[in-house]
C-alpha cells in the first residue's frame, strides 16, 4: 500500500530546516523536509498511515481536515493558495 507519483509530476513546494532542541517529549535532532506538490493524475494508490499517525488520506481544495496542527494548516493554506508551487 502506499503512494507512486511520477517524478516528473512533481513540484517543490520548498524546504525547511527544524531544529528540535530538546524538551520533555522531544530529543536534540535535526530534520530537514522537502515538499512536493503533485496532481492527483500523476499518482498511483492510495495515502496509507504510518506508525505516528492515525490517518493518511486525500483532500479536495478547501476541505482541509480537522483537526490539524496549526503550523501544518498554514504551510497547507499557503502552498494551495500558490498557483505555481515552487516557481
Amino acid at each position: 500500500a502506499g503512494v507512486d507519483a511520477d517524478p516528473d509530476g512533481l513540484r517543490l513546494l520548498g524546504t525547511h530546516l527544524r531544529e528540535q532542541t530538546g524538551g520533555a517529549s522531544f530529543r536534540e535532532q535535526h530534520v530537514f523536509l522537502v515538499r512536493y506538490v503533485v496532481d492527483r493524475a500523476h499518482v498511483e494508490g492510495e495515502p496509507s498511515a504510518g506508525s505516528d499517525a492515525d490517518d493518511a488520506r486525500f483532500f479536495e481544495r478547501g476541505g482541509l481536515p480537522e483537526p490539524m496542527r496549526e503550523h501544518n494548516r498554514r504551510f497547507a493554506e499557503r502552498a494551495l493558495a500558490r498557483e505555481e508551487p515552487g516557481r
